[in-house]
């Protein structure tokens, strides 16, 4: 694992507290399904305040400050 945040992986101290399932509250991968296709892709992270919560997409890596944004 990295110490920084790289294109193919996040950083070791982001992904021991990276959630599993983005119905999960804390730091949780969003992914995004094509409808017509059904091809899904990692979108990015999203921090959630509650499991219900919408959450807010994540630009930078809070422990090691990369850009994390997805295109």
């Amino acid at each position: 694992m990295a110490n920084k945040c790289t294109d193919k992986e996040y950083c070791v101290f982001l992904t021991e507290r990276m959630g599993d399932t983005y119905h999960q509250k804390g730091i949780v991968p969003l992914n995004l399904m094509n409808i017509e296709t059904g091809n899904e892709r990692h979108a990015g992270l999203v921090y959630k305040r509650t499991s219900n919560d919408r959450g807010l997409m994540l630009n930078y890596c809070p422990f090691c400050g990369v850009s994390i944004r997805k295109n």
